[in-house]
Formats: C-alpha cells, sequence, structure tokens
C-alpha cells in the first residue's frame, strides 16, 4: 500500500460469555444447542430446526419422513468430545461476541448519538482507535455509555501513545478494554525487535489485555509472519491487504497459516477508503466479497480501515462518508453496504468463535488466476469425508472452507467469488449457481441424514435444513445459486448440534 500521514491499519472485536462448545456424548444429557432454538432435529436435544424445503428451489424434495426420523437417535452412538487447552487469546474469542470495528484516525470526541449509530447501525461491536487514542480521543466513546462499548487502541512500536508519549497514554484501562495494536507492518527484523520491546512494556503495564501485531504482504513481512506470532508477548495475528484481486488471498492463507501453527486467532483489515488521487472505488459485491471471504478463512476480528478519518488528511478519504472527519456527514451507499455485512460477520462469528480452520480450497475454470497459495478442490480437503466435488455453473470461482468443532464434526463454508472489481471470471456483481456433490458411503454415524445439511443464514442468524436430492444410494447434490460475494455455511445433520455461542 503506498504511504501515507499515518503509516497504518489495523484490527479487532468485543465480549460475552459462552457455553461448551458440543455436548460430551450426552452421558449426562447436556448439549449445546443454537441460540435460535434452530438445531437440527437430528440433535436429540429436542429442538426444532426451520424446514427450508419450500424455499429450496432447485435443491430437490424434501427429505422423506423416514429418512427424517432414522437420524434421531440421541446423542450416546457418538463418542464424547475432548475440551481443547487454549492460549489467551483463543480463550477471549470463544468468550466474546466477533470483534467488528471501523478504526478511527485522528477524530474529534463523538457524541452520544454518533457512538450509538456506530454500534446500533454500523453493527459494530468495538470501538477501534489509532495511535493518538489514548487518553483523550477514547473519552467520547466511553462517555456515550452505550451498552457494547468496548476497545482496541493502537499504540506507537514501544507500547506509548503518540498523543502524550506515554506508556499506553498515561492512564488505566477503561472497562470493556480489549487489548493493544502494537505498532504496525514491521518491514524487517530490527522493526520486530523494537515490536516485542514495545509488547513487553505493553504487558507489564496491561496484563490483561490482548497484544496485537499486524502485518501486510511486503516481503519483509512473509519472513516476520511465524516469527511474530509465535513470540510469547503477543496474542492475536493481524493482516492487512487493500485489493479485491485474487492475489489478496495469498496473505490470507499466510496469516492463517501462522497463527493456527502458534494456536492463536487472527484478525483483519477490510478496506473501506480510497486515494483521493484515484478518486472513489468499490461496489456493495465488493465490500461483501471482501468482508466475508476472512470468514472462509477462519478470520475472527475484523476491521474496517477506515470508519473516519479527519478532514485535513494529505491522501485518504473514506469509502462511507462523504467527507471525512466529521461522524455525521452524509453516508454513501457503502455504509449500508458495510453495515450489513457487519451483521453477517456477527451471525457467523457465533460458530467460527468455536471451530478451527482445517483447510482452504479454490475451485476455478481458469487455473492461472487461482491463489498461488491454494491448492484445487479434492474428496477429502480438512478432513471433509462427505464433500465430494464442487462444480462451477460456468461463472465465477468458488472458495472452500472446511472447519472443525471440539467433537470432529466438519463444517463447510462455500463462497461466491464474483465482484464488480475482481479479475477474470470473477469480474462480475451477478448471482452464481454451483453445485456440491455428496458421498456418504464411508459412513459410520447412524445419527448422519444423507438428505440434507444444516444452513445457517448470515443474514438472520436462522439455522435451516437445506434438503439435498438423492443421486444415488449413499450420494447426493445441492444445487444452490450465491450472490456476488456471499457464502453458504452448512454442518452434516446429525446428533451433533450446530456449534453456536449463547
Amino acid at each position: 500500500m503506498r504511504a501515507h500521514a499515518w503509516g497504518g491499519r489495523g484490527l479487532l472485536i468485543s465480549g460475552l460469555a459462552l457455553a461448551a462448545a458440543c455436548s460430551a456424548g450426552s452421558s449426562d444429557g447436556a448439549s449445546h444447542g443454537a441460540r435460535d432454538g434452530s438445531v437440527s432435529d437430528a440433535t436429540g436435544d429436542g429442538a426444532s430446526v426451520v424446514d427450508a424445503s419450500n424455499d429450496a428451489g432447485d435443491d430437490g424434495a424434501a427429505p422423506d419422513a423416514a429418512q427424517d426420523a432414522a437420524t434421531d437417535t440421541g446423542d450416546a452412538a457418538l463418542p464424547a468430545c475432548e475440551a481443547p487447552v487454549l492460549g489467551r487469546g483463543r480463550a477471549w474469542v470463544r468468550e466474546n461476541p466477533m470483534m467488528i470495528s471501523g478504526l478511527a484516525v485522528v477524530m474529534p470526541a463523538p457524541s452520544a448519538a454518533e457512538v450509538g449509530e456506530y454500534f446500533d447501525g454500523f453493527g459494530a461491536t468495538a470501538v477501534h482507535l489509532w495511535e493518538t487514542g489514548l487518553p483523550a480521543e477514547l473519552t467520547g466513546f466511553a462517555a456515550a455509555g452505550h451498552p457494547a462499548f468496548r476497545y482496541i487502541s493502537w499504540v506507537d512500536r514501544d507500547g506509548s501513545s503518540r498523543a502524550n508519549g506515554s506508556l499506553l497514554g498515561g492512564a488505566a484501562p477503561l472497562p470493556g478494554r480489549i487489548g493493544y495494536q502494537i505498532g504496525d507492518e514491521p518491514a524487517d527484523a530490527a522493526d520486530l525487535d523494537a515490536m516485542m520491546a514495545g509488547a513487553a512494556a505493553v504487558a507489564s503495564a496491561d496484563p490483561d489485555g490482548l497484544r496485537i501485531i499486524n502485518l501486510n504482504d511486503s516481503s519483509g513481512a512473509n519472513a516476520l509472519r511465524a516469527q511474530a506470532i509465535e513470540a510469547a508477548n503477543i496474542d492475536v495475528l493481524s493482516y492487512d491487504h487493500y485489493s479485491y484481486k485474487t492475489s489478496a488471498q495469498n496473505g490470507l492463507m499466510a496469516t492463517r497459516t501462522a497463527a493456527l501453527a502458534a494456536g492463536k486467532p487472527y484478525f483483519r483489515y477490510m478496506r473501506s477508503f480510497f486515494y483521493k488521487d484515484d478518486g472513489p472505488s468499490g461496489t456493495p459485491s465488493d465490500v461483501r466479497w471482501d468482508a466475508l471471504v476472512g470468514a472462509v478463512y477462519g478470520f475472527t476480528g475484523y476491521t474496517w480501515f477506515v470508519y473516519s478519518i479527519e478532514a485535513a488528511s494529505a491522501d485518504l478519504a473514506p469509502l462511507l462518508f462523504s467527507v471525512g472527519g466529521d461522524y455525521s456527514a452524509p453516508k454513501t451507499a457503502l455504509y449500508a453496504a458495510a453495515a450489513s455485512a457487519n451483521r453477517e460477520l456477527a451471525e457467523l462469528g457465533k460458530s467460527l468463535a468455536l471451530l478451527e480452520s482445517t483447510d482452504v480450497r479454490y475451485v476455478t475454470s481458469t487455473p492461472i488466476l487461482a491463489p498461488a497459495s491454494l491448492a484445487t478442490f479434492s474428496p477429502g480437503a480438512g478432513g471433509d469425508r462427505y464433500l465430494s466435488g464442487v462444480a462451477l455453473g460456468g461463472g465465477a470461482d468458488a472458495l472452500i472452507g472446511i472447519f472443525r468443532d471440539d467433537c470432529g464434526e466438519r463444517y463447510v463454508m462455500v463462497q461466491n467469488q464474483a465482484h464488480a472489481n475482481g479479475i477474470g471470471p470473477n469480474r462480475s456483481a451477478n448471482t452464481q449457481r454451483f453445485t456440491l456433490s455428496f458421498d456418504f458411503s464411508s459412513s459410520a454415524d447412524p445419527t448422519l441424514d444423507r438428505r440434507s445439511v444444516l444452513a445457517l443464514d448470515p443474514s438472520s442468524g436462522v439455522i435451516a435444513r437445506r434438503p439435498l436430492t438423492a443421486t444415488g444410494a449413499a450420494t447426493a447434490r445441492l444445487e444452490l445459486d450465491l450472490e456476488a460475494g456471499a457464502l453458504l455455511f452448512f454442518k452434516y445433520a446429525n446428533a451433533r448440534p450446530f456449534v453456536r455461542q449463547p
């Protein structure tokens, strides 16, 4: 990214407690149900699933009653789940709502009404401030007393605030503090060493705050990524890349790989600014793709760069407001698109917080345009025993994310890669058709429903039974139409619940 007056970007979320990720084989009768009471009737916990057969379109007839009933065998047939050992960062993610924020850069304190719009209208779950945010810029958000108030602040690489040069701004953390981003975008080992010293200072001053380090896509960053997240004083790995091109996915994959190897969570920035000498860019389909592509990789914290930025900025302007420097300025069409994406991320996050990414794969008709870091989908990817094929409808590519919960259950995301500023076949704002094929012949699970999957609608948070079309005794398919940038998120329907935070 071209240099600008403030040098960097960042990312994060906020708080709430959660229940156990899945039932322990039901010997004690306990299970972790969905927040909406929409767990499949195959879970054995007495809750009902929403029947999506009436709006399934070309997806085939609803499963017959005999097949449905055959899956309701209770949890006793399945083994107990093993609770994972978690570090500070992953424990925080599990116990809090997904961190969704917009970075404010050198902005005046907002009014109570502007704070309310940020949380309630924009759908943020945390405040994210730049390196001058402590202590004064934070006070406007805190003074509004909004119940969702939580915050992250950048500090300089030595842990100080650029507002006054004092460590953490010289003030004790306020209630709702999540943590601190230590500097930004180290380019070499000397930069990283300075940030590690700053992280140690921050840890001494505020041991309970999360420490976050953000890297971009430079060659120096790629060499430092694993070292940065493996450091004892770093809890979260963050990533920024501001492009709607396929190349953005290489850094997403590199960040995911390094964070998973260290057993720590990973956050990211998304684009909501433009360079003044280029003019505005981006469309609603770009915004949706940019937000949801991170979910397919398992990112559990998100920040829009920028929510707003002072009007005097020499080179940057916000995409969300007509002018910078004023939280009450008229909003652009992309404000609504970002707010809608935030609500989808929040619903996805209630499950992603309890899952671990096991693989990310790509399906394309134009291999030269595929992300260099991603392998083509093949059966068995990510430990998924049932998804046997993903066919394109002749248009855009598909991105496939595979996840597991504490019980070993597999979850799948399929995202339409079309968006207006994509490249090649993905340069489209159109709905695309995809066909998923399933082969259940290897299943030894007596509770498995082979005629449907459980799908989460991220726009509503409702989990619905999605019927499959039988293609053989143990095979089936699902044809689905996805809007540009949209995704399908599903779990195989059996006696285990679709895990959700309460």
